[in-house]
């Protein structure tokens, strides 16, 4: 099957139009998926706390090693916490009735006319009104996990900080108000209703640094867990502080597997060895079967593009400085055959059929990963993965590593792709092109007709080719630029205004879209270049764009 090329700066609104017509994609539900949205907030304008972030990070790592694929947002305003746990919906929903559902939230929680509210990181409290205006309501996070019909939901709140908004001091209850878990669900409170938490002296919270120890404990059930929470946190805090559970449960959970049967929820993988990578320039694994990985030096990115650039973009303005932290990046997008292991191994369904263009952008349910519609082998970058698909693969890749695996963020791979060098060293020599890349060129103008600008080399390609067919970039990474597009972790901005001053991805704008970098095999010639950049709808896997991963250094 031959494809026309991707015109991407053509509006997706027709295509829009046409799967609503057409009918929408689902993916099929896996049998006990175990999904988590966690969240902690400390970065308070009054009232900041040191440890909801630290916190949040411990029971990711807890819920990883316990096979949950976890969602984790770190300071979250008003809009990603809501749209975070729109989207948890969604995945609930798709992931089918046997899925357990874990939502975790640390940070300032509140209780006003007997409703109890989470607040956002960027939340100006300053009167009772601006609670129900500017914070979560807890009840409606109850509401969605209850409309998911999920077989278990654990909702957990360490959110009742002492002496939070002292504005509203006097508008406010102490502590949360008492809620009832709906059947299926328990619903933990750090502390008991009407009374506050401590946010500890250490680098967690009391109660998060209990849970994350007993989430981790084989042979416990879910209320025997929160029991041996409880007894921890009563230990460490003199008795000042007494976690409480609602439960409706109708059947048993464990975090950790049965104990000392062989039946455990997820594969158990070996500790990998230590590896010192902390020098740049480092190649390493974190195991046999995980990704080459190397070490990306630390250094400053001028982000997107000038104005008098040529070619530039709209949506690649204005160019921002951003620093950038040495971290850890795959040497290759992630193989199809690195992809097929994760889902032997863990029973995972990849979003049903796959999206191409010929004049809009066309579902077809008879493509997938497994054939995109040309040809490929074990060795060429998977693609007809969506964003679900990709964060499912980093969170297999976590648990079987031992580390925290991630997408990159859109600086880091911008950072990456340029390699020291503004833009490209070799953007003018067309050999060098097709020698570092597989581009729209000669051999792809042969595979289909097209209509795009084109380069006059050869790279030998139509379609996809394997990893490391061309030269390296001088951070020893391949096809950042070429293959396939790689969709990094970012929400989706039409522009560089407002960015923040952090090579972190963003989460404002519109997270339904991920930002797409790098070009591929079929697109037109100005898009190869670290600058460019464009959205895709997140549920929408193509046959031009896979991923690669990182992961912080140790």
């Amino acid at each position: 099957m031959l494809f026309s090329p991707v015109m991407y700066r053509v509006i997706l609104t027709f295509s829009f139009l046409f799967m609503l017509v057409a009918g929408p994609m689902s993916g099929a539900a896996f049998a006990q998926a175990r999904l988590a949205l966690v969240i902690g907030n400390g970065d308070y304008p009054t009232a900041p706390l040191k440890n909801p972030p630290n916190d949040a990070r411990a029971v990711e790592a807890a819920l990883l090693e316990t096979g949950f694929t976890v969602t984790r947002l770190l300071n979250g305003s008003e809009q990603e916490m809501k749209e975070a746990v729109r989207q948890f919906g969604r995945d609930l929903r798709r992931a089918g009735e046997d899925a357990v559902a874990v939502f975790y939230f640390a940070g300032h929680g509140v209780q006003l006319n007997g409703s109890n509210y989470l607040i956002p990181a960027n939340a100006n409290i300053d009167s009772a009104a601006d609670v129900e205006f500017g914070a979560v309501e807890a009840q409606w996070i109850l509401d969605l996990l209850g409309e998911s019909k999920t077989a278990l939901s654990i909702i957990i709140l360490d959110a009742c900080r002492n002496n939070p908004f002292r504005s509203i001091a006097r508008s406010t209850d102490r502590g949360l108000a008492r809620m009832d878990a709906p059947r299926g669900s328990i619903l933990a409170y750090s502390t008991a209703p009407g009374d506050v938490a401590l946010d500890g002296t250490g680098t967690n919270s009391p109660y998060t640094e209990a849970l994350a120890a007993a989430i981790r404990k084989p042979g416990l059930k879910v209320e025997e867990m929160f029991k041996e929470v409880r007894r921890q946190v009563l230990v460490t805090t003199g008795d000042r502080q007494v976690p409480w559970e609602s439960s409706s449960l109708v059947g048993d959970f464990y975090f950790a597997g049965l104990g000392d049967t062989s039946a455990q929820p997820v594969p158990v993988y070996p500790a990998p060895p230590a590896i010192e990578v902390k020098l740049p320039g480092t190649k390493f694994r974190d195991c046999p079967d995980c990704p080459e990985m190397v070490v990306v030096p630390s250094g400053t990115l001028k982000m997107g593009s000038r104005r008098d650039e040529d070619p530039h973009e709209s949506v690649e303005l204005p160019e921002t400085e951003i620093p950038i932290d040495s971290y850890a990046l795959g040497v290759t997008e992630v193989t199809k055959d690195a992809f097929e292991q994760f889902i032997n191994e863990t029973g995972y369904n990849a979003w049903d059929g796959c999206w191409y263009w010929s004049i809009v952008w066309i579902p077809d349910t008879s493509i997938d990963w497994r054939d995109p519609g040309y040809e490929q082998t074990g060795s060429h970058p998977v693609v007809c993965a969506n964003f679900d698909d990709m964060r499912a693969y980093v969170d297999w890749l976590s648990r079987k590593a031992g580390k925290l695996y991630r997408l990159p963020s859109e600086a880091e791979w911008e950072f990456a792709a340029e390699a020291g060098e503004p833009g490209l060293p070799w953007a003018g020599d067309e050999d060098q092109i097709c020698a570092h890349g597989n581009m729209h060129d000669v051999a792809g103008r042969a595979a289909f007709t097209s209509v795009l600008s084109s380069f006059d080399c050869d790279d030998k390609a139509g379609q996809t080719a394997p990893v490391k067919s061309y030269q390296p970039n001088a951070y020893g990474l391949y096809d950042m630029i070429g293959n396939v597009n790689e969709l990094v972790d970012d929400c989706w901005n039409s522009d560089h205004e407002d960015r923040p001053d952090t090579a972190r991805a963003r989460r404002d704008g519109d997270c339904s879209k991920r930002v797409l970098k790098g070009t591929n095999f079929a697109n037109y010639k100005e898009t190869a270049r670290p600058a460019w950049r464009m959205d895709m709808v997140g549920i929408w896997p193509n046959i031009y764009t896979g991923f690669r991963v990182a992961r912080d250094l140790d």
